[in-house]
Order: C-alpha cells, then structure tokens, then sequence
C-alpha cells in the first residue's frame, strides 16, 4: 500500500509539472509568444556646407557691423577684416574663431579638446563639446564651448529671404561667472551668418541682421 501511494504521488507531480509547462489541453501545439524587436531610431545626420568665400567678398549689419575677407590662409583659415573701425580683424576656421583683434584685446586659441568641425557631420540637436583654452592678451583664459544645430528656418531679412542652419553656440568659463552664446541663422548662399543673436557676460542681449552683401563669385565678368 504505501508503494502504491508513492507511485500516486509521483504521477500527481508529474501532471502538475506537466501543466506548468503546457498551454491549454495539447502541449504539441503549444506557442511561446516573443515580444517584437524594436528597431533602434534612426539618427538623421546633417551636413552643413562650408562657407566658400574668397577674397573681397563683403557683408554688412544693422548695428553697423561689416566685414570683408582679407586674406585666405593656407591651412584654410579665413582673416575678416572690420570694415567699420579700423585695425580690427578675427580669423575663422568656417564658423570658429581662431584668433581675433579688437580696440584693446587681442585673443588667440591654443588648445582644444576636440575639433569643432565635428559639427559639420553632426545630427540635429546632438551638442559638440569641447574646452577651449586661449590667450587674451598675456591672460591664459579657459572655457567650455558647446555647439549645436537646432535645425533649418528660412527667413526674411533686409538683405532677402534665405534658407538658413540654426546653429547655437554657448559657452562658459571654467574659472568665473561668466557665461555667453551666440545663434547663428547661417546661410550657404551668403557664406554668412543673416542674423545673428548674442549675449556675452552681464551685457544685454544684441542682435544683427545682414542688410548687404557682395560675393565676388556673383559678379559678372568683364567684357
């Protein structure tokens, strides 16, 4: 008797075992469902172009701001010169200042931890960022820039309608207060920025909007 009620114990363990691992009355048709496999999001990558200047080529602001193309340097660097005051210049690597001369300052860089042109090949809202350290006078001074694309608008400024890349850089030092940024509406057709919004420390917030401008790839050639 009790090996006949070993034997039922083991056949009731079995079917619950059974049970456990079945779904309704016939095991063979059972079917394990997998939830979907999501695609990962795909992110949408820009490509910016380059500003293509060239000698000569002018723009000029509201606020009175104008610049002219000086000299093109042969690691690409471009000297823009001020056309509003004189002796004073800044030279860009496409959108990144390398080296500027105001009335009293004259700021160089001299490091970076990463090479801002990334931004060129970035995706929509996807931040560059990087420490960048330069000279201001004798003064050693160290910021954290980050640059950005927000995307594409076209607007209507004096100068015409352009299509243009918002870009937002923003910066701050790592040794004060201090905080700035500029939005760039840039746009290929210019080489330039058509309007531009900034704020640098504790001065209120400017902007410019391009009222004129002349590229000499526009102009006809003479006869």
């Amino acid at each position: 008797m009790k090996f006949v009620g070993v034997i039922g114990r083991l056949l009731a363990a079995g079917l619950l075992i059974s049970g456990c691992q079945t779904t309704g009355n016939d095991s063979s048709n059972s079917v394990v469902m997998k939830a979907p496999t999501q695609a990962a999001p795909k992110i949408k990558v820009v490509a910016v172009p380059l500003p293509n200047v060239q000698v000569g080529d002018t723009w000029s602001y509201s606020d009175g701001y104008g610049l002219k193309v000086g000299a093109i340097k042969a690691d690409g660097n471009t000297r823009y010169e001020r056309t509003d005051v004189e002796d004073q210049w800044l030279v860009r690597k496409a959108f990144f200042k390398q080296e500027s001369q105001s009335r009293k300052t004259h700021r160089l860089v001299v490091f970076r931890t990463l090479d801002p042109m990334e931004l060129i090949s970035s995706s929509i809202n996807t931040p560059i960022s990087y420490i960048r350290e330069y000279m201001r006078n004798d003064e050693l001074i160290r910021h954290r820039t980050t640059w950005v694309i927000e995307g594409k608008e076209r607007i209507t400024v004096p100068a015409g309608t352009f299509d243009t890349w918002v870009m937002v850089m923003r910066t701050e030092s790592l040794t004060s207060n201090w905080r700035g940024y500029e939005r760039w509406y840039y746009s290929p057709e210019v080489n330039n920025y058509v309007r531009l919004e900034y704020k640098y420390g504790d001065a209120p917030d400017g902007s410019r909007v391009l009222m004129s401008y002349a590229l000499v790839s526009n102009e006809k050639p003479k006869s």
